[in-house]
């Protein structure tokens, strides 16, 4: 009970400092931080509550995204190929990096028209089942390649979506830098992934920097019925 009311109490503290030092940041225009202290969905939810117009910049280990506010309201976002609402879900995943603050008005066009709080639901709606269906495969930084011949027997049967995801399996690319590169939601692209692999269309080539230790990667296929794996 001790513990549970002395972090109740440590998350006021650090949430009345956060809201003072935006408050403080916004007279001088710009706020910084750390996504390891401030996630993209606490700045998307003080943004709210402040009625805040601005500008956030988030850079992730390899990426960059932009999310758009006029009196708190998401209005747009992008990151790589992803603009709009696929974009913000996929900044809400994001856990390390850091971020930048411009509490200009930004002169954008509205793009985003769903409600902010319905906007945060599905996006963590769409992370819960990210997890479930990246359980099922290999880590996201083992590189695939295509076995032709799988691919023969199902080409037919194969939607437009996974047909354009295939031309980037190289056997360069890891499955995170393909998803990176797709034109479609990271859910879905995820769930065209994890249908290629059970159905042999991709392969492991080799794993990403997670498994250099020289072991193999587990044979998630034996570990994990087919039947488990997310139909489409």
């Amino acid at each position: 009970i001790y513990t549970q009311e002395l972090v109740a109490r440590v998350e006021i503290v650090l949430n009345k400092y956060a809201r003072k030092a935006m408050g403080t940041s916004e007279q001088r225009r710009r706020f910084f931080g750390d996504l390891g202290s401030m996630g993209v969905v606490d700045l998307i939810r003080r943004m709210q509550q402040g009625r805040k117009s601005a500008t956030l910049y988030v850079t992730g280990e390899h990426n960059r995204g932009t999310i758009w506010f006029r009196d708190g309201v998401v209005i747009d976002a992008n990151t790589g190929r992803l603009t709009g609402e696929d974009a913000v879900h996929r900044l809400l995943r994001w856990e390390t990096g850091s971020f930048e603050i411009d509490f200009r008005t930004p002169q954008r066009p509205v793009a985003i028209t769903t409600a902010t709080a319905d906007l945060l639901m599905e996006g963590l709606r769409n992370i819960d089942e990210w997890a479930t269906v990246s359980e099922q495969l290999p880590p996201l930084n083992t590189v695939f390649s295509v076995d032709y011949a799988a691919l023969a027997d199902h080409l037919a049967e194969l939607p437009d979506d996974a047909n354009r995801l295939l031309r980037l399996f190289d056997g360069r690319r890891s499955a995170d830098e393909v998803i990176a590169e797709s034109d479609v939601a990271d859910l879905e692209t995820l769930e065209l992934v994890s249908q290629l692999y059970f159905e042999g269309i991709i392969t492991v080539a080799h794993a990403g920097d997670s498994e250099g230790d020289g072991r193999p990667v587990p044979d998630y296929k034996t570990s994990v019925p087919p039947s488990a794996a997310p139909s489409l």
